[in-house]
């Protein structure tokens, strides 16, 4: 498969389908965010190598090379490993999706600036490579529409993991879905693309590979019908994603708030497993509230609700917002406190608890 004339396969891949010394110093001469990142990396920020194996993933699957897209040298095991019958199923789709050269580099394109954003730290990382992203675009002579395409891709290929993990919510993806709709008349084409996008950077991130089970999850919201038949079940199974038991949603629901179906929580996820059931219960609850007062007009427009931190460290400072009965004082329509714990609105759209 062809980038385009100057980022030919010779130029960036060895005959195995890693990335070639020459390939890297290519990349690095044409992007210099690629160059930053790659600063960073000495830093102990590692996305600049997963840019790379990325790049490779895909160059491995559009030449059906499935030893290498999983990584097989690498694996201890290989309990769960994504299945050939699936590995030939997604090769199809890019071949369907990435007909032509130009829709070929565009990808590309989104593959090597998804994570540019992360240069100046992870937090919401996606949504600054949305904004990051436009100047390889523009240089590469890509209309506004595609642009517009571009940050819509890049600005949240995230969702579907986010999905994954009980943090996404079927409603933002029904809503992400009308703004490609406006922007082209063949939706699916780009949102298969954000589907793609998703796949390949789950198979390039850390030690997780692509799963057969996280492809099987993901490949159920490919389409527009697939991501509306989640929508009646989401509210029960988004707390079995968040890392509780099959059980809790019947466990707890008479307790839980029904309009947290409709909110994004931001890396919630760890969270969700460090505390007791009560615990999550609360501060979901909380969350609800804030939803409430949105709504009423007295808090701004926010799209996800988040910590400033959440790892254990910050755990003490978490715990403090699930306390019950807490009375929720506002400042203004940007920002207040509760139980002694900050929070804010952003402009990027998160209300976030200020727990570091």
């Amino acid at each position: 498969m062809i980038y385009s004339s100057s980022y030919s396969k010779e130029n960036l891949f060895a005959s195995d389908g890693s990335v070639s010394i020459e390939g890297k110093a290519f990349l690095l001469g044409k992007h210099p965010l690629l160059e930053e990142m790659q600063q960073h990396t000495r830093l102990g920020n590692n996305r600049y190598e997963h840019t790379l194996i990325l790049l490779e993933s895909f160059y491995r699957l559009v030449n059906n090379d499935y030893a290498h897209f999983i990584r097989l040298a690498e694996r201890i095991s290989h309990e769960g490993t994504l299945s050939t019958k699936q590995f030939q199923e997604m090769k199809a789709i890019a071949k369907q999706v990435l007909c032509t050269e130009r829709d070929q580099f565009f990808f590309y394109l989104l593959l090597l600036t998804h994570d540019y954003g992360a240069i100046d730290g992870e937090s919401r990382h996606f949504i600054k490579s949305g904004t990051l992203c436009v100047p390889e675009f523009e240089q590469a002579e890509f209309n506004n529409t595609k642009i517009e395409l571009a940050k819509i891709i890049v600005g949240n290929h995230s969702y579907m993991g986010d999905l994954l993990l009980g943090e996404g919510n079927i409603t933002y993806g029904l809503e992400l879905y009308s703004k490609i709709e406006v922007l082209s008349s063949t939706p699916e084409k780009y949102w298969k693309m954000l589907w793609l996008l998703t796949l390949i950077d789950i198979n390039a991130a850390g030690e997780g590979f692509l799963s057969n089970y996280r492809y099987t999850a993901i490949k159920q919201v490919d389409r527009l019908e697939g991501l509306s038949s989640q929508k009646t079940d989401w509210y029960k199974n988004r707390y079995q994603y968040l890392g509780k038991d099959k059980n809790f949603y019947a466990q707890y629901k008479n307790k839980l708030s029904p309009n947290l179906k409709d909110v994004y929580l931001q890396y919630f996820h760890n969270i969700a497993n460090l505390i007791d059931d009560l615990s999550l219960i609360s501060i979901l609850n909380h969350c609800s509230e804030f939803l409430q007062i949105r709504d009423s007009g007295r808090l701004a427009k926010f799209s996800f609700i988040t910590f400033s931190r959440d790892t254990k460290e910050f755990l003490p400072n978490i715990l403090k917002i699930a306390q019950l009965d807490q009375t929720i004082t506002l400042t203004s329509k940007t920002a207040g406190v509760i139980n002694g714990i900050e929070f804010n609105i952003t402009d990027d759209g998160y209300l976030e608890f200020k727990v570091d």
